[in-house]
């Protein structure tokens, strides 16, 4: 049961990193975080608990190194999604030192002769908990895997703790941004932090009586349970980041402090561009084409729109468009137009999404702004 519980989740993840591929890289990781956990707990399911010759063939050793993969990712994601900057830099490149290790200790393994291959999946079937004791072509023992996935897991669980901390919106910062969103995505990421750092704890501890098991039934009543809930847990969280994709993509602007301070002459560009040149009636207006027509830095865009507007970049965009409908309102030569033309003048969509855009910003429709202004 538990192992198609993994399998929905890598499904899950694939349609993660498919949908944000483009849009959000600090998501992507995500996705491919628990593309990586699932992926070996599945192996994990198929070698131990199905006691199948075929798999532990195909699977054993070969599919080692995938198992340093998610750490590293999770980091990327928390420090993606908290501080904006979600590139891999170069500076990164000792996380997946664990991973070159792995492919270099399998890679004996994978040119061995079949045959070999199937003796030590035929003792492994007879008993599993051999695993960690057989004489396999390696340049380590087996076993040390388990070490230094447990180191590499910890020092990525403690630079993502040492990221929330420093990130942590204070009473102060939150004043200063003006931004729930920021808070609701930060205590998402703390929770999803906490869930994830105790399903790996449970999966070691599984993987301790798996090394120290004198027989597969008894590793197999020990560990079952573990596997059930870690399947669980992730499919909870996979089906969390799909209907709640929001959540994913942290503040839009940095806390560090470091942000870019704008001149005069870069704020009256700004403004000229939004404004004058009418950028936010560009139905095709992202942050990216502002960046690109300001010369500017995104992130400092986003940033400066935080800090002056206290509204992110949608919400800017959007209220602006409001604004921009209210002038056209307070004309009266204008309300010979249907409210399906106002809406496309001020790039707002369709008049159910002009409606709610005006609510959310105006706290009331359009058509009670007009009485208003006529009374």
């Amino acid at each position: 049961m538990g192992i198609y519980f993994n399998i929905t989740s890598i499904l899950l993840a694939i349609i993660i990193i498919a949908y944000n591929f483009r849009l959000n890289k600090s998501s992507l990781y995500l996705g491919i975080c628990l593309f990586f956990l699932n992926l070996n707990v599945i192996i994990s399911h198929l070698i131990i608990g199905q006691h199948s010759i075929f798999w532990t063939v195909v699977l054993f050793k070969n599919f080692t190194p995938t198992s340093f993969l998610a750490p590293p990712f999770l980091y990327f994601f928390v420090r993606g999604a908290l501080s904006g900057k979600d590139r891999i830099r170069l500076r990164d490149a000792w996380l997946f030192l664990p991973f070159f290790i792995s492919i270099l200790d399998s890679f004996p393994f994978w040119i061995t002769p079949f045959s070999y291959k199937l003796k030590i999946a035929q003792s492994i079937y007879q008993n599993s908990t051999l695993i960690h004791s057989l004489a396999i072509n390696s340049l380590y023992p087996f076993a040390f895997n388990a070490f230094l996935r447990m180191l590499l897991f910890f020092t990525c669980m403690t630079m993502c703790f040492y990221t929330i901390w420093r990130f942590n919106p204070s009473g102060k910062q939150s004043q200063r941004i003006g931004q729930l969103k920021f808070i609701r995505s930060y205590r998402w990421l703390v929770f999803l932090i906490l869930f994830l750092f105790a399903l790996s704890i449970s999966q070691y501890f599984g993987f301790h009586y798996f090394l120290n098991s004198n027989s597969s039934i008894q590793m197999l009543e020990k560990v079952k349970n573990i596997w059930f809930i870690n399947d669980v847990g992730f499919l909870i969280i996979s089906l969390w980041v799909l209907f709640f994709p929001q959540l994913l993509y942290g503040p839009e602007g940095s806390l560090s402090g470091k942000a870019k301070q704008f001149s005069r002459a870069e704020i009256e560009k700004f403004y000229h561009i939004f404004y004058e040149k009418r950028f936010f009636l560009n139905p095709a207006a992202n942050v990216e084409g502002l960046a690109s027509e300001l010369n500017f830095n995104k992130e400092d865009i986003i940033f400066f729109i935080l800090k002056q507007e206290e509204l992110n970049f949608q919400d800017f965009l959007q209220k602006s468009r409001v604004d921009y409908l209210v002038e056209l309102l307070k004309i009266k030569d204008n309300l010979a137009f249907t409210f399906d033309a106002l809406a496309e003048m001020a790039c707002l969509g369709t008049r159910q999404s002009m409606y709610l855009a005006f609510k959310k910003f105006k706290n009331c429709s359009p058509t009670e702004f007009i009485h208003s202004i006529n009374s």
